[in-house]
């Protein structure tokens, strides 16, 4: 659950939890006998990062027979869903280098920084200690609205404590918070002086210490304000610092741009702090205009979050896994052609998917049909994103001229086409950790008590194909609710299953008033035709003429 804390202005800020340091013994042995490098988590493996970072919100089938009200409010738990995307576990490799690297050069023990140094380098003379400068670098996220992009940070800081408290270490003496992370919204004119005056006031409600009254009361000037966030960062150890909405610097008066970039230029060289911008496409031209910028900020290599496509294998996961938050009354499948929708109409933007869902949810249950179609879909889209329409049908067609007109899509021909190329790489789906199938594997693990995943895990075994095994142990199980013998379920969706594969019509559920339902023969010694089949169930009326 994401923490905050308001500021003096009424704004909450994104903030994390406060520890007592433990020390953990560093393999790496550059980062050995670096107190700040040690206070922090070990560096996790792929498995531990999917386990740490995913956020699967409760679900039970069982909920689709609660009242329609509590099914309303249970959808809203799809806003908590977090999927350890390939996108995400690569932020969190970067940021977890970037901030070691950060702390290298910086050990607040004099001695301990000796041993640090002999220990990360051979053939060393006594009593020499080698100069090394500050490696810290930092990187862009740089993305479309609606990406993820906050909350994709905001699941890697999650991973680390923002305060650890010292009070020893190896015999010494050292009473001081550390501050492992600060994230800050840069301020809607682009000003360097609001920035600094956001840095003192996260620090004090984070520390709970009075920086604010200390250095910004009064007529202090920007300069003045630069030469203390520049200490206390260094004193308190601020291991990085993430600015969102970079692309505020957009309005700031004519050079202000300029000078902000440089300020995150000099926190990176001269305080070995490393920065990491997060915004919109809109702040592109900006850093690649500034070249000390775009070598610094590339350090960890910039991440280009653009839209998924439609065949993209990412997005066909996240919808799988998506759609299995539902509770309406009758279980949808999801087919070929409800993906296809949804795609059109978020354009592959997980936002604006997961919201289009969330509302089609909304918008049918308590009705007599309980049933998200394609058709749903598309009227939700229309009703409630009319403001995104233009945009969604510009990256559609592709348009230049009027993404031009958008101030959040950076409108750069290449940076569009290479916005597609991200997209359209693939993870590898076999032998490696953060592989797609794996993933499956193990939400499959965690359900493997479910009778539903038993059974279909049977038919699937049987040769069926996943969107009939997973239909028919739904209703064999539903129909055998009361049953305790796992075998006579088996059976019985062996049997639902035959006839689901021998019916070339199966696709989206049918409700009891579709066409297709009415003409289907009921048993296979039904001779009867369409025409007399409408006619039994009222669907062709005779007419007695006078």
């Amino acid at each position: 659950m994401k923490k905050s804390s308001m500021l003096e202005d009424g704004k909450y800020v994104f903030t994390g939890r406060s520890v007592e340091a433990t020390y953990i013994e560093q393999e790496e042995p550059t980062y050995q006998h670096n107190l700040w490098i040690e206070a922090l988590p070990p560096v996790l493996t792929k498995e531990e990062a999917i386990r740490k970072m995913k956020r699967y919100p409760i679900y039970n089938e069982e909920e689709r027979g609660k009242s329609d009200e509590a099914r309303i409010h249970a959808v809203q738990r799809i806003r908590t869903y977090v999927e350890a995307l390939p996108m995400l576990l690569d932020l969190e490799e970067r940021f977890s280098r970037m901030i070691r690297q950060g702390y290298l050069a910086r050990n607040p023990i004099d001695a301990e920084y000796v041993r640090q140094m002999r220990a990360g380098f051979m053939d060393l003379e006594p009593g020499e200690i080698p100069v090394i400068r500050s490696s810290a670098a930092g990187f862009a996220v740089i993305g479309l609205s609606g990406m993820g992009k906050t909350t994709a940070i905001e699941s890697v800081l999650s991973l680390y404590p923002q305060v650890i408290q010292h009070s020893e270490y190896n015999g010494t003496p050292f009473h001081r918070s550390q501050v492992v992370w600060l994230k800050l919204e840069c301020p809607s004119n682009g000003s360097i002086k609001g920035l600094c005056l956001k840095f003192f006031q996260v620090l004090d409600s984070i520390l709970g210490s009075n920086y604010y009254n200390k250095f910004c009361r009064g007529r202090v000037t920007t300069e003045e304000l630069i030469q203390d966030v520049a200490f206390i960062a260094s004193t308190l150890g601020v291991g990085t610092l993430i600015i969102d909405d970079i692309q505020h610097l957009n309005a700031a008066k004519s050079g202000g741009a300029d000078n902000m970039l440089n300020f995150f230029v000099d926190l990176v060289n001269s305080m070995g702090i490393p920065v990491v911008l997060i915004g919109t496409n809109a702040v592109i031209p900006l850093l690649q205009g500034t070249f000390s910028t775009a070598r610094r900020m590339s350090g960890q290599g910039d991440l280009i979050w653009s839209n998924h496509v439609q065949e993209d294998e990412v997005w066909n996961y996240f919808v799988e896994q998506l759609w299995t938050y539902q509770w309406t009354r009758t279980p949808t499948i999801l087919t070929s052609k409800l993906k296809k929708v949804l795609y059109d109409e978020s354009q592959g933007i997980t936002d604006i998917a997961v919201k289009l869902y969330m509302l089609a949810q909304w918008s049918v249950i308590g009705e007599e049909r309980e049933q998200i179609t394609t058709a749903v879909i598309r009227k939700v889209a229309k009703d409630s994103f009319q403001l995104l329409r233009p945009i969604l049908e510009a990256i559609k067609k592709n348009q230049i001229s009027k993404l031009m007109k958008i101030r959040d899509i950076y409108v750069d021909e290449d940076t569009m086409d290479n916005f597609l190329k991200k997209s359209k790489e693939r993870v590898a789906l076999q032998g490696t950790s953060n592989t797609l199938q794996n993933q499956r594997a193990a939400s499959t693990n965690d359900k493997e008590n479910d009778p539903i995943m038993i059974v279909s895990k049977w038919l699937l075994e049987a040769d069926y194909k996943p969107m009939i095994a997973k239909e028919a142990a739904h209703l064999a199980v539903t129909q055998n609710a009361q049953a305790t013998d796992i075998k006579k379920v088996i059976k019985d969706a062996m049997n639902i299953a035959f006839h689901m594969e021998i019916d070339t019509s199966f696709g989206e559920l049918m409700s009891p008033d579709d066409m297709r339902a009415v003409t289907k023969p009921t048993s296979e010694t039904d001779t009867s035709s369409n025409y007399e089949r409408l006619k039994e169930a009222g669907v062709i009326q005779t007419i007695e003429l006078e």
